[in-house]
Protein backbone atom coordinates (compact mmCIF):
# COMPACT_ATOMS: atom_id res chain seq x y z
CA UNK A 1 0.00 0.00 0.00
CA UNK A 2 2.78 2.04 0.61
CA UNK A 3 4.77 1.98 -2.71
CA UNK A 4 1.03 2.60 -4.61
CA UNK A 5 0.72 5.72 -2.64
CA UNK A 6 4.02 6.79 -2.73
CA UNK A 7 4.07 6.07 -6.73
CA UNK A 8 0.69 7.87 -7.20
CA UNK A 9 2.78 10.76 -5.21
CA UNK A 10 5.55 10.75 -7.40
CA UNK A 11 3.09 10.34 -10.96
CA UNK A 12 1.38 13.90 -9.70
CA UNK A 13 4.00 15.45 -8.31
CA UNK A 14 5.98 14.93 -11.89
CA UNK A 15 2.42 15.58 -14.11
CA UNK A 16 2.25 18.67 -12.23
CA UNK A 17 5.38 20.20 -12.77
CA UNK A 18 5.32 18.88 -16.17
CA UNK A 19 2.05 20.50 -17.03
CA UNK A 20 3.48 23.77 -15.39
CA UNK A 21 7.07 24.18 -16.72
CA UNK A 22 5.10 23.55 -20.08
CA UNK A 23 3.05 26.25 -19.97
CA UNK A 24 5.96 28.52 -17.98
CA UNK A 25 7.91 28.06 -20.56
CA UNK A 26 5.97 29.64 -22.94
CA UNK A 27 6.06 32.91 -21.02
CA UNK A 28 9.60 33.17 -20.56
CA UNK A 29 10.15 32.67 -24.11
CA UNK A 30 7.64 35.06 -25.50
CA UNK A 31 9.63 37.50 -23.07
CA UNK A 32 13.11 36.04 -24.62
CA UNK A 33 12.51 36.17 -28.35
CA UNK A 34 10.89 38.59 -30.91
CA UNK A 35 7.36 37.51 -31.87
CA UNK A 36 8.51 36.31 -35.33
CA UNK A 37 11.00 33.81 -33.16
CA UNK A 38 8.43 32.84 -30.75
CA UNK A 39 6.05 31.54 -34.13
CA UNK A 40 9.11 30.03 -35.72
CA UNK A 41 9.56 28.26 -32.34
CA UNK A 42 5.85 27.06 -31.70
CA UNK A 43 6.02 25.22 -35.23
CA UNK A 44 9.34 24.12 -34.53
CA UNK A 45 8.25 22.54 -31.18
CA UNK A 46 4.83 21.39 -32.69
CA UNK A 47 6.81 19.90 -35.17
CA UNK A 48 9.47 17.80 -33.05
CA UNK A 49 7.00 16.17 -31.43
CA UNK A 50 5.26 15.14 -34.51
CA UNK A 51 8.17 13.75 -35.89
CA UNK A 52 9.18 12.01 -32.17
CA UNK A 53 5.46 10.26 -33.29
CA UNK A 54 7.33 9.00 -36.37
CA UNK A 55 10.09 7.96 -34.53
CA UNK A 56 8.99 5.70 -31.83
CA UNK A 57 6.28 4.52 -33.90
CA UNK A 58 4.01 3.29 -31.46
CA UNK A 59 6.81 2.00 -29.04
CA UNK A 60 5.89 4.14 -26.51
CA UNK A 61 2.42 2.29 -24.92
CA UNK A 62 3.73 -0.78 -26.59
CA UNK A 63 7.05 -0.86 -24.28
CA UNK A 64 4.42 -0.93 -21.07
CA UNK A 65 2.75 -4.26 -22.64
CA UNK A 66 5.72 -6.28 -23.76
CA UNK A 67 7.70 -5.27 -20.32
CA UNK A 68 5.07 -6.36 -17.95
CA UNK A 69 4.43 -9.02 -19.51
CA UNK A 70 8.12 -10.17 -19.87
CA UNK A 71 8.35 -8.96 -16.11
CA UNK A 72 5.09 -11.13 -15.09
CA UNK A 73 6.88 -14.29 -16.26
CA UNK A 74 9.77 -13.83 -13.97
CA UNK A 75 12.44 -14.56 -16.52
CA UNK A 76 15.33 -11.54 -16.35
CA UNK A 77 17.00 -13.17 -19.61
CA UNK A 78 13.42 -12.65 -21.25
CA UNK A 79 13.05 -9.53 -19.44
CA UNK A 80 16.51 -7.96 -20.64
CA UNK A 81 15.73 -9.38 -24.19
CA UNK A 82 12.74 -7.93 -24.47
CA UNK A 83 14.22 -4.69 -23.40
CA UNK A 84 16.91 -4.65 -25.87
CA UNK A 85 14.41 -5.44 -28.51
CA UNK A 86 12.36 -2.45 -28.23
CA UNK A 87 15.33 -0.18 -27.77
CA UNK A 88 16.15 -1.71 -31.15
CA UNK A 89 13.17 -1.30 -32.98
CA UNK A 90 13.19 1.97 -31.81
CA UNK A 91 16.80 2.79 -32.78
CA UNK A 92 15.59 1.20 -36.26
CA UNK A 93 13.05 3.70 -36.65
CA UNK A 94 14.42 6.77 -34.76
CA UNK A 95 17.71 6.58 -37.80
CA UNK A 96 14.88 5.75 -40.73
CA UNK A 97 12.85 8.83 -39.90
CA UNK A 98 16.25 10.71 -38.77
CA UNK A 99 17.16 10.33 -43.00
CA UNK A 100 14.45 11.46 -44.04
CA UNK A 101 13.95 14.32 -42.56
CA UNK A 102 18.36 15.06 -43.31
CA UNK A 103 18.07 14.53 -46.79
CA UNK A 104 15.87 17.10 -47.39
CA UNK A 105 12.48 16.96 -46.38
CA UNK A 106 12.42 18.97 -43.04
CA UNK A 107 14.70 21.84 -45.35
CA UNK A 108 11.87 21.59 -47.57
CA UNK A 109 8.98 21.90 -45.06
CA UNK A 110 10.94 24.70 -43.28
CA UNK A 111 11.37 26.53 -47.03
CA UNK A 112 8.09 25.91 -48.46
CA UNK A 113 5.88 25.59 -45.65
CA UNK A 114 6.53 27.46 -43.49
CA UNK A 115 8.57 30.19 -45.04
CA UNK A 116 11.46 29.87 -42.19
CA UNK A 117 15.10 30.28 -43.50
CA UNK A 118 16.15 29.49 -39.68
CA UNK A 119 14.70 26.45 -39.20
CA UNK A 120 15.70 25.58 -42.27
CA UNK A 121 19.45 25.96 -41.48
CA UNK A 122 19.16 24.65 -38.03
CA UNK A 123 17.08 21.40 -39.39
CA UNK A 124 20.01 19.40 -38.04
CA UNK A 125 19.52 20.19 -34.12
CA UNK A 126 15.54 19.80 -35.45
CA UNK A 127 16.33 16.26 -35.87
CA UNK A 128 19.11 15.86 -32.89
CA UNK A 129 16.22 17.74 -31.06
CA UNK A 130 13.41 14.79 -31.73
CA UNK A 131 15.81 12.10 -31.06
CA UNK A 132 16.59 12.37 -27.87
CA UNK A 133 12.40 12.87 -27.19
CA UNK A 134 11.47 9.76 -29.25
CA UNK A 135 13.84 7.74 -27.62
CA UNK A 136 12.96 8.55 -23.76
CA UNK A 137 9.59 7.04 -24.19
CA UNK A 138 11.16 3.42 -24.07
CA UNK A 139 12.89 4.30 -21.19
CA UNK A 140 10.25 6.14 -19.46
CA UNK A 141 7.74 3.53 -19.98
CA UNK A 142 10.03 1.02 -19.35
CA UNK A 143 11.06 1.80 -15.94
CA UNK A 144 6.98 2.45 -15.32
CA UNK A 145 6.82 -1.20 -16.31
CA UNK A 146 9.03 -2.03 -13.59
CA UNK A 147 7.07 -0.09 -11.06
CA UNK A 148 8.97 3.29 -11.15
CA UNK A 149 5.56 5.13 -12.56
CA UNK A 150 7.34 8.24 -11.39
CA UNK A 151 10.40 8.04 -14.12
CA UNK A 152 7.83 7.44 -16.48
CA UNK A 153 6.27 10.91 -15.74
CA UNK A 154 9.28 12.36 -15.56
CA UNK A 155 10.41 11.10 -19.16
CA UNK A 156 7.59 12.32 -20.63
CA UNK A 157 8.50 15.87 -21.34
CA UNK A 158 7.97 16.65 -17.59
CA UNK A 159 11.90 16.74 -16.93
CA UNK A 160 13.08 18.29 -19.58
CA UNK A 161 10.72 21.07 -19.06
CA UNK A 162 11.49 21.49 -16.24
CA UNK A 163 15.16 21.65 -16.28
CA UNK A 164 14.47 23.95 -19.87
CA UNK A 165 12.07 26.38 -17.78
CA UNK A 166 15.39 26.73 -15.09
CA UNK A 167 17.84 27.54 -17.85
CA UNK A 168 15.31 29.83 -19.53
CA UNK A 169 14.42 31.74 -16.14
CA UNK A 170 17.89 32.70 -15.41
CA UNK A 171 18.59 33.60 -19.10
CA UNK A 172 15.47 36.18 -18.74
CA UNK A 173 16.97 37.24 -15.57
CA UNK A 174 19.67 37.78 -16.72
CA UNK A 175 18.43 39.32 -19.70
CA UNK A 176 21.40 37.10 -21.91
CA UNK A 177 20.41 37.80 -25.98
CA UNK A 178 18.59 34.57 -26.85
CA UNK A 179 17.66 33.54 -30.23
CA UNK A 180 15.63 30.46 -32.06
CA UNK A 181 18.45 28.35 -32.96
CA UNK A 182 20.23 28.93 -29.00
CA UNK A 183 16.50 27.86 -27.81
CA UNK A 184 16.98 24.62 -30.05
CA UNK A 185 20.48 23.66 -28.91
CA UNK A 186 19.64 23.92 -25.19
CA UNK A 187 16.65 22.05 -25.90
CA UNK A 188 18.73 19.43 -27.48
CA UNK A 189 21.32 19.06 -24.64
CA UNK A 190 18.00 19.36 -21.90
CA UNK A 191 16.37 16.24 -23.60
CA UNK A 192 19.37 14.12 -23.91
CA UNK A 193 20.99 14.57 -20.79
CA UNK A 194 17.39 13.63 -19.47
CA UNK A 195 17.18 10.34 -21.43
CA UNK A 196 21.08 9.89 -19.93
CA UNK A 197 19.80 9.91 -16.99
CA UNK A 198 16.77 7.65 -17.32
CA UNK A 199 19.49 4.82 -19.11
CA UNK A 200 21.22 5.20 -15.97
CA UNK A 201 18.47 4.49 -13.83
CA UNK A 202 16.83 1.53 -15.58
CA UNK A 203 20.56 0.45 -15.83
CA UNK A 204 20.64 0.40 -12.10
CA UNK A 205 17.66 -1.90 -11.63
CA UNK A 206 18.09 -4.08 -14.45
CA UNK A 207 21.95 -4.59 -15.45
CA UNK A 208 21.71 -4.08 -19.40
CA UNK A 209 25.32 -6.38 -19.92
CA UNK A 210 27.29 -9.63 -18.58
CA UNK A 211 24.42 -12.25 -19.94
CA UNK A 212 25.70 -15.26 -22.18
CA UNK A 213 22.58 -16.31 -23.42
CA UNK A 214 19.30 -14.45 -24.69
CA UNK A 215 15.50 -14.74 -25.78
CA UNK A 216 14.80 -14.08 -29.31
CA UNK A 217 12.19 -11.21 -29.84
CA UNK A 218 10.82 -11.20 -33.73
CA UNK A 219 11.21 -7.64 -34.86
CA UNK A 220 8.02 -7.89 -36.56
CA UNK A 221 5.94 -9.06 -33.67
CA UNK A 222 6.80 -5.64 -32.17
CA UNK A 223 5.59 -4.37 -35.27
CA UNK A 224 2.16 -5.48 -35.10
CA UNK A 225 1.54 -4.51 -31.55
CA UNK A 226 3.08 -1.13 -32.31
CA UNK A 227 1.49 0.13 -35.67
CA UNK A 228 -2.30 0.51 -34.42
CA UNK A 229 -1.02 2.58 -31.90
CA UNK A 230 0.83 4.64 -34.20
CA UNK A 231 -1.93 5.52 -36.15
CA UNK A 232 -3.81 6.68 -32.92
CA UNK A 233 -1.07 9.14 -31.86
CA UNK A 234 -0.34 10.28 -35.45
CA UNK A 235 -4.61 10.86 -36.18
CA UNK A 236 -4.83 12.58 -32.67
CA UNK A 237 -1.62 15.05 -32.33
CA UNK A 238 -2.48 15.58 -36.24
CA UNK A 239 -6.17 16.68 -34.93
CA UNK A 240 -4.61 18.53 -32.45
CA UNK A 241 -2.17 20.35 -33.80
CA UNK A 242 -2.68 20.99 -37.69
CA UNK A 243 -4.49 24.63 -37.06
CA UNK A 244 -0.99 25.68 -35.72
CA UNK A 245 0.76 25.19 -38.44
CA UNK A 246 -2.33 26.43 -41.16
CA UNK A 247 -1.65 29.62 -39.30
CA UNK A 248 1.83 29.19 -39.63
CA UNK A 249 1.32 28.80 -43.33
CA UNK A 250 -1.05 31.08 -44.29
CA UNK A 251 -0.74 34.26 -41.47
CA UNK A 252 2.97 34.17 -40.67
CA UNK A 253 5.10 33.60 -37.67
CA UNK A 254 3.83 36.51 -35.53
CA UNK A 255 0.35 35.38 -35.91
CA UNK A 256 1.41 31.65 -35.46
CA UNK A 257 3.16 33.07 -31.91
CA UNK A 258 -0.33 35.03 -31.04
CA UNK A 259 -2.77 32.12 -32.05
CA UNK A 260 0.05 29.36 -30.23
CA UNK A 261 -0.08 31.21 -26.97
CA UNK A 262 -4.05 31.30 -27.00
CA UNK A 263 -4.18 27.90 -27.70
CA UNK A 264 -2.04 26.95 -24.78
CA UNK A 265 -4.23 29.12 -22.30
CA UNK A 266 -6.99 26.98 -23.65
CA UNK A 267 -5.73 23.69 -23.11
Amino acid sequence: MRHIVASLAWSTAFRLLGVGSAFFINVVLARLLSPDDFGQYLIAFSLVMFVAIFMRFGIKQTTMKLTANARNRGDPIELRSTIYSIFAYTLVTTLISAAVLLFGLAEWVFLNVFASPQLAYANVWFVIWAAPIALAAPVGETLRALHRPGWGVALDMSAQSAVLLIVASFLLLFQVDFRLREVLRVWCMVSWIVVAAGVVRLNSLIPLSGFKRSVHIPFFSIFRSAWPIFILNFSTYLTANASLWVVGNMLGHSEAALYGVAVRIFN
